[in-house]
Parts: structure tokens; sequence; C-alpha cells
């Protein structure tokens, strides 16, 4: 090689090697993403329990086969998917012809010609559920050229998965930004409980039209609030989060539309938070711009597709259902539904899946008894027997008001931090948009799936600063190192058992092989005699 080449290789080679050395430099001080963060290493770990509450949701969905059960299942969102895909607000199916010429379609005696408990009106089938899982079908079926049959089992599925995970990430997430964080036993608990807490089972082995909407509606509530959690600890990407947050609360709403109670309470408390973390008036307006507007719109365009089909934004279609239930609501249903879905006694058995439901149950005296049009025929198992973690809300509030010891640790180790704050309101807020249901003419085990979620992750948070306060002491750590694991022990049992006692007996129907099964290998007493019920 030459001399003129070789000098004109230096020339190049030294500012390549300044440069190299200089991405060295700066590459030594990012700061790579490595699972030996406590957060990412906590959740990581969770990982087998994650996946196992995930696979029985799965089990329980598909009664034990693990395949799509679509003649067994609504798929009511799937209809209006292709509905959309054609360029239409309704069903792809027409009503049945008869329906046309009938004076009054939604009498009983037309019940054959139903489609059951979907909304008539002007020719036309609607659904009364908001339009998102029919959008988000409509939208798999465009990117996966997929022509088949897709049952309602899908979408209840995959949000309750949704709905499971975002929860798992939110509870973990706290726990770690947690002034004092909860021993990691704790934290995985209130993973467990969240996910196998009744009625959420319940949900999955009868995953119909009426469950997808509801598990869609929950899982977007806590997919807006894991983004929320995440944006309070993000300074690069906060108000992209944020945004996502608002979209998600509006989706909520889309799917169900009870969720509109919790949305704008989300965003308030989440708005508030926000002002104690950037105390600057111009970023705290755009912040809560990021939040509001995303949740606005949304609502704007599901009161415009109410419009569009039935002439009224508040119209979702509950007067057109074609039903032998006549939907109707009142005041006077409160407290007979409050003690119904809270004091309900289940039936115990020796024999598998030892719970059942309390059928055709009585209103007390005490209470009034059954107002006029108050239908009891829903079976149903109250969440006091049931749901024993929510004790430990009234036993954690009361410990944390208490006076703290004069020699002990100062006021604040007794208290919430602001971030379990927004937590704590957060989960109310959640739980609020069950209210509706309390003014029902019927009580349902599913609807209290739109406020145990937000209850337990109360119970969680409030058991977090009971833990902080009841430590100092020997006696106090051994009370809640028993307690709160047999809560949310028994809690867990009761949520896994419950789905093979629904009333419809759908997993005994679709697996009768696996059901005996468990029966035999399970239950602490024989079975009874042939004919013993023989009259």
């Amino acid at each position: 090689m030459g001399e003129p080449a070789l000098d004109r290789l230096q020339a190049v080679a030294g500012p390549l090697e300044h440069g190299l050395a200089r991405f060295s430099a700066a590459s030594s001080r990012v700061k790579v993403p490595s699972l030996q963060h406590p957060a990412r290493a906590r959740f990581v770990r969770a990982l087998p329990l994650l996946l196992a509450v995930s696979i029985y949701y799965v089990f329980l969905a598909s009664s034990g086969h693990f395949v799509d059960l679509t003649q067994s299942n609504t798929n009511y969102h799937d209809r209006l998917a292709q509905g959309f895909r054609a360029g239409q607000l309704h069903l792809v199916e027409p009503p049945h012809p008869a329906l046309a010429k009938q004076a009054n379609p939604f009498a009983n005696r037309h019940f054959p010609l139903w489609l059951w408990d979907a909304s008539l009106h002007d020719g036309h089938y609607y659904l009364y559920f908001g339009p998102v899982p029919a959008l988000l079908l409509a939208l798999a079926r465009t990117v996966s050229g997929y022509e088949g049959t897709i049952s309602d089992q899908w979408p209840t599925v995959l949000f309750l998965l949704g709905r499971f995970w975002a929860g798992a990430a939110l509870i973990l997430g706290l726990a770690h930004r947690s002034k004092v964080p909860p021993p990691t036993w704790l934290g995985y608990l209130c993973v467990a409980v969240f996910g196998l807490v009744y009625p959420i089972p319940y949900v999955s082995v009868r995953p119909a039209v009426w469950e997808a909407s509801l598990a869609g509606g929950q899982c977007f509530l806590f997919v807006g609030l894991w983004l929320s959690l995440a944006a309070f600890s993000s300074t690069s990407f906060r108000r992209s989060l944020l945004v996502l947050a608002g979209t998600s609360f509006g989706l909520a709403v889309g799917c169900r539309a009870t969720a509109a109670i919790s949305g704008p309470l989300l965003i308030l408390a989440s708005f508030v938070f926000s002002w104690r973390w950037r105390r600057e008036l111009s970023a705290w307006a755009v912040d809560g711009l990021a939040l509001g507007v995303p949740f606005a719109g949304l609502c704007v365009l599901h009161g415009y597709y109410n419009w569009a089909r039935f002439g009224s934004p508040l119209e979702f279609g509950v007067r057109f259902q074609t039903t032998l239930q006549t939907y109707h609501t009142s005041s006077s249903y409160v407290v007979p539904n409050l003690y119904s879905y809270v004091f309900t006694v289940p039936d115990l058995s020796c024999r598998f899946p030892f719970i059942g439901w309390a059928d055709g149950r009585e209103i007390p005296a005490l209470l009034g008894g059954p107002p006029l049009g108050y239908a009891t025929f829903v079976p149903l198992a109250g969440i006091f027997f049931l749901v024993p973690w929510l004790l430990l809300i009234p036993a954690g509030l009361l410990t944390l008001l208490r006076r703290p010891p004069r020699r002990g640790r100062p006021r604040a180790s007794h208290s919430l931090s602001a971030l379990e704050v927004w937590a704590a309101l957060s989960a109310v807020s959640v739980a609020l948009s069950m209210v509706p249901a309390l003014r029902l003419f019927v009580a349902g085990p599913r609807y209290l799936g739109d406020a145990l979620g937000g209850l337990v992750l109360l119970g969680a948070v409030v058991s977090w600063g009971a833990w902080r306060t009841l430590a100092q002491s020997r006696a106090g750590r051994w009370g809640l190192g028993l307690g709160v694991p047999l809560l949310g022990g028994l809690t867990c049992l009761a949520g896994v058992l419950t789905p093979f006692a629904e009333s419809n007996g759908t997993f005994q129907k679709h697996n009768p092989f696996v059901y005996q099964r468990l029966e035999t290998a399970l239950s602490l007493c024989p079975p009874p005699a042939k004919g013993a019920n023989a009259r």
C-alpha cells in the first residue's frame, strides 16, 4: 500500500476511533432496563401465579376442553361486528319476517320469533351494550381475514385476562412505590385475590354477551389505572400515557355504560394527585386535558352512536328489549338488592363443589319484604360469606384511624401515602359503577363483577397501611401474618369453587367426565345411593 493511501486511511481511522470512544463513554452512562430492577423483578417472580390464573380462566371458559364452544355460547358481538363491516349499525341478521307483521312484536306470545335480549327497533336488531367489543372483533376480522363464527367466549376471556394482568401490574406497581413496601408475599396474595375473587371465575364459566360487556368495562378501567400509575413515574412519556389512560376510560364506557360513573371520578382523582406531583399550573392543566379530552371525546361519540340508532344520545336500547323479563328499576329495590348481594346465605354441602346457590331467596320482613315487582328467582350467594377479604376494609380503616402509641413511630407511619390515597379513591370509583345495578328489579352474581375488583384493590391498600401500623408489635405481626392469608385464601377458594356451582350447570353439561372425576376425588362424603330420592 502506498503512502498516499496509508495517509487517507489514517485520516479516516482517526475520527472513527474518536467517535467510537465517545459512543462507548455515552453508552456506559445509559441505564439499560434490567430484570434486577425491584419492580420488574417483582412482576417476573409473579409470572407463575399470573399464568396459573390465566390458564384457569381458559379452562373454565372452555369447560376444560381448551377449544371454542361456538354452539354453546352467544355470538351477538360478532353479529354486530359483521354489521359494522357491512356499513350498518345493526346486527347483520334481520328479524323474523313474521315479527314485522305484528302490531306489538314485543308481546310475550312472539317469544319463539325473537333474538333473545336484543333491541328490536325500526325493523332491525341492535345491542343495548356498547360498540367497543364489536369494533374490536371487526378490526380482528379485517386484519386476520377470518370468516368463521366468533362466539362471545373470546372477547369475554380476553377482557378478563386484560383486567387481571393490568390489575396485577397496578397492585405490584403500587406495592413497589409504597413508602414502606408491604411484604412480597402480601403483594402476591393481593394479586391472587384480585384474579380469583367471586364472581370473576363465575363470569369465565359462562362467557356470553352480557359477561363480555362487563369484562370489557372492567378491563379498560384497570388498564387506564395502570397507565395512570405509569404516567406518575414517567418523565419522557407522561403525557402520552395520560392520553392513553383517558382513552382507556372512554373505551370502558364503550363496553359498559355504567363505567361512565367511574371514568370522571378516576380522572378527577388522577388530576388532583398530579398537582401534588407537579406543582406547575400550566403543566397541571395540560395533564388534565390529556386525561379528560380523550375520555370526553369517546363519550360524545358513544352518544352520537345512540342518537344514530334510536334518536337520542342517552337511549341505549333497553326499552326495546326482546325479553320476557321486562327491564325496570326503582329506588325501592336498593335495600333488597344490598341485602341479597351481601347477606344471602349460600347452600353448603359435603360434596364437590361444596358451595351452592341460594335459590328463591327471601327478603326479611324486617326490611319490608320484597317490594312490588322485585324478583328473587336468580340464584345468588352473598359476598359476606364468599369474599371474606372485604373484612380487611373496616378492620384496616379502624387500625389506621386509631391513635398511634406515644413511644413509637411518627404519625406518618400510621397513614397512607398520597399515592395510596389515590389508589383507594380510584378503587372506590371503580366499585361505584355497580350503583345502577342496585336499582334493578333483580340481583344477579355477574353484577358484582362491577364492584369486586375495586373493593379488592381497596382492601389491599388498606391492609398495607394496617401492616405498617401493626408490624411494630409482635402480636400485630402474628395477627396479620395469620389473619390476612386466611381471609385471602378463603376468598380464593370460594372463587375457584363457585363456577362449578353455576346455576345453569355449564361445566357439568359440556364436560361431565372431568366434573365427575373432580366430584369423586374431592367430595368429603359418599355419593347418594341410587334411587334415594325416588318416591
